[in-house]
C-alpha cells in the first residue's frame, strides 16, 4: 500500500489460528490505530484467505506447531453500490454498451417485451443518472441476447437474438434525443436484414471483429455464422416463377443463407464469443466450453465442467476465460494448460450466474 497510514511494523505476531479474514483485518485496524476502520483483504502465497488460518493449513497438511506464516494484505474492494436505476416494464434478458470514453454515454437492453431500449446520460453532472432515448420494437417473442457494433458517439448497428427464432439486424442512426423532445421511435427501415434457420429460441450472437460476420446460437444447440451484407432491391426484381413482380407489391429480401453450421453441442449454445478473425468461443448447457475454427467450422478445443454454463467472458489481455454456472459459481479458465483447464473458482454468489464479464 502506497499510503504510509497502512503500513504496519514488519513483525511476528501470535494470533488464534482460528481467525479468519475478517478477524485478521481487525488485528490489523489495531496495530494501525486508525481512526477510521478499514476492512483489508490478507493474502498467503499471492493467494486470498478465504477461510480461517486454521483450514488453510490442514488443507496443505501443514502442522500448526511453531510455524511462521508471511501475511501481506491490502484494501478490501466495497461491495458494489447502487448508483441509479433505469426501469423496464418487463424482465432484463441481456444488455450491451458503446464502449469506453466519449462512447459510454449510452447503452441498450433488450427485454422479454420484446423491446430494445436504448439509455443515454441525462445533461446533469451524475454520470449514473441515464434516461430512455429510444424504444425499438423488435421481436413478437422475448429478445435473449444483443450485440452493439459500429459504434459511434450517436448512431450504431445492433443484432438482435429472440425466442420468436430469429436474429435481426439493424441501424440506429440517432441515439440521443433533443433536449425537450420525447422518445424516439426506430423507424422500420431502420431493419437492414432479417436471419432465418433456427429451429429453436436463438439465445446468443456474437460480431465478429471486423463487423463483416457473425454466429449465432440456438436452444437445440446448433451454431450458424451468417455474412453482414445488405441487399440491393434492384437485385429482386424477379418472383421465384420468373415473372416480373407487381410493382404495387412489396419487394421481398431474398431469404439469407449461413455460410457455416455447427451442431456439436449437445445442449442450448447460452454464449458465443469471437476473439480473432478465424476463432470463436462457446459455451452450452452440455457442461462444455469449445473453440471453432471458423473458416472451416471444426471444433478446435473442448473443456467441460459438471455443470450447465450460463455465460463466458475472454479476456482482450490474455488466453483467459471467466464462465458463470447454475452451480453459483465463477470459473476461471487457461485453455493453455496441459493440467487443470480450471484454474480457479469464486463461490461468493447466492444465487445462479447468468452474466459474467471482464
Amino acid at each position: 500500500l502506497e499510503d504510509k497510514k497502512f503500513e504496519a511494523p514488519s513483525s511476528a505476531y501470535y494470533v488464534p489460528l482460528t481467525l479468519t479474514r475478517y478477524g485478521l483485518s481487525e488485528v490489523l485496524n489495531n496495530l494501525l490505530q486508525l481512526e477510521e476502520p478499514q476492512p483489508f483483504d490478507i493474502l498467503i502465497d499471492d493467494k486470498f484467505l478465504r477461510n480461517s488460518l486454521q483450514r488453510y493449513l490442514k488443507a496443505r497438511n501443514l502442522s500448526h506447531e511453531d510455524i511462521v506464516l508471511e501475511l501481506e494484505y491490502v484494501l478490501a474492494l466495497e461491495a458494489p453500490k447502487e448508483k441509479g436505476e433505469c426501469q423496464h416494464e418487463d424482465w432484463i434478458s441481456c444488455i450491451d454498451s458503446a464502449g469506453p470514453s466519449v462512447l459510454s454515454k449510452y447503452c441498450c437492453t433488450g427485454g422479454y417485451d420484446g423491446t430494445v431500449r436504448f439509455w443515454t446520460r441525462t445533461e446533469d453532472e451524475d454520470p449514473f443518472n441515464f434516461s430512455c432515448s429510444l424504444v425499438l420494437s423488435a421481436h413478437s417473442k422475448p429478445i435473449k441476447d444483443i450485440c452493439l457494433f459500429q459504434a459511434e458517439k450517436r448512431s450504431c448497428q445492433l443484432l438482435t437474438a429472440s425466442q420468436d427464432f430469429t436474429v435481426k439486424w439493424w441501424a440506429i442512426n440517432k441515439v440521443h434525443k433533443e433536449q425537450g423532445q420525447s422518445l424516439i421511435a426506430a423507424r422500420k427501415d431502420s431493419l437492414l436484414g432479417e436471419f432465418k434457420i433456427h429451429k429453436g429460441s436463438v439465445e446468443s450472437v456474437s460480431v465478429a471483429p471486423t463487423a463483416d460476420r457473425f454466429i449465432s446460437g440456438s436452444f437445440d444447440g446448433a451454431m450458424y455464422a451468417w455474412e453482414l451484407s445488405e441487399f440491393d432491391p434492384t437485385d429482386n426484381t424477379e418472383n421465384d416463377n420468373g415473372e416480373e413482380p407487381n410493382a404495387k407489391k412489396q419487394k421481398l429480401e431474398p431469404k439469407r443463407k449461413p455460410i457455416l453450421k455447427m451442431d456439436e453441442h449437445s445442449g442450448c449454445v447460452s454464449a458465443l464469443q469471437w476473439t480473432e478473425e478465424s476463432k470463436c468461443w462457446s459455451a452450452s448447457w452440455d457442461h462444455s466450453i469449445r473453440s471453432w475454427d471458423l473458416p472451416t467450422g471444426v471444433c478446435t478445443k473442448k473443456m467441460y465442467c459438471g455443470t450447465p454454463i450460463y455465460s463466458i467472458s475472454c479476456s482482450k489481455s490474455s488466453p483467459l476465460i471467466l464462465s458463470g454456472h447454475a452451480d453459483r459459481t465463477i470459473r476461471l479458465w487457461d485453455p493453455r494448460s496441459t493440467g487443470h483447464l480450471i484454474v480457479n473458482q469464486y463461490k461468493s454468489h447466492k444465487a445462479w450466474v447468468p452474466s459474467v464479464q471482464w
